[in-house]
């Protein structure tokens, strides 16, 4: 597992690339939303270039869900408050309908890398796979769309979408958390806790049984009690007759 320092590093490469992606947005015009979503692509490409360098399963397990969750989160929210305003826009319109169809494409890579062990040379394959699909997705976006948005909409309306956008982001990355199904050890955890449940069901057949005889001995030993307190209550009578001659 990567150490403290190696994890600073990454976090810290990944803030500069994401930088740098927006001092280009502002040079190239992007303002608001855009410029935001710019800086994400440079985080989230500095991530995957650094994952896409090493074949070791524990940096996988460990990159993956963060660029799962990154990836998932920052396509949800563009689809819920950015590009619906495309649609209203003739200029804008034919850009909604090519990024619904990148974006389910990298839902898939990312659904298929999510259910492969990190061990598996499939994985190496499609991860590569998804790294090119995102820079392709985001140098159209950053170099097409994006410029021509910014123009149409305006400073303040990007300014506005920006913070509709961040938190639609926000509740979407809450919902997906950082773990993915993709974990190297996924597959073996939900192998054990289906054991275990196996094991709970007999428990839980049997309970009732052990239950009922409890409760049917708490049932019966008041009918005892009441068949001795009766028995007494005879023999009382019989006691007194004894004793009156006297």
């Amino acid at each position: 597992m990567p150490s403290r320092i190696e994890k600073g590093l990454e976090t810290i490469a990944a803030g500069i690339m994401g930088a740098v992606k927006a001092t280009k947005g502002k040079l190239s015009g992007l303002t608001g939303v855009f410029e935001h979503l710019a800086r994400e692509h440079g985080e989230v490409t500095a991530l995957l270039v650094r994952l896409k360098a090493s074949s070791d399963p524990e940096l996988r397990s460990f990159l993956f869900p963060k660029i799962r969750a990154e990836l998932l989160s920052h396509e949800k929210g563009e689809l819920a408050e950015v590009f619906p305003l495309f649609a209203r826009f003739v200029e804008l319109a034919p850009f909604a309908k090519r990024h619904d169809s990148d974006a389910n494409k990298l839902e898939a890579l990312l659904d298929e890398l999510t259910s492969l062990p990190y061990t598996d040379a499939r994985w190496t394959r499609r991860f590569n796979d998804l790294v090119a699909a995102v820079d392709r997705h985001a140098t159209e976006e950053e170099n097409v769309f994006f410029p021509v948005a910014s123009k149409i909409l305006g400073r303040e309306t990007t300014k506005k979408v920006l913070e509709r956008y961040e938190a639609t982001k926000k509740r979407i990355m809450k919902s997906l958390g950082t773990g993915a199904k993709g974990d190297a050890n996924g597959a073996q955890r939900v192998e054990t806790a289906a054991k275990r449940r196996s094991l709970t069901k007999p428990a839980e057949r049997t309970a009732p049984r052990v239950a009922t005889r409890k409760s049917a001995k708490k049932a019966a030993t008041p009918g005892r009690a009441k068949a001795k307190r009766a028995g007494a209550s005879k023999k009382a009578p019989a006691s007194k007759k004894k004793s009156s001659p006297r």
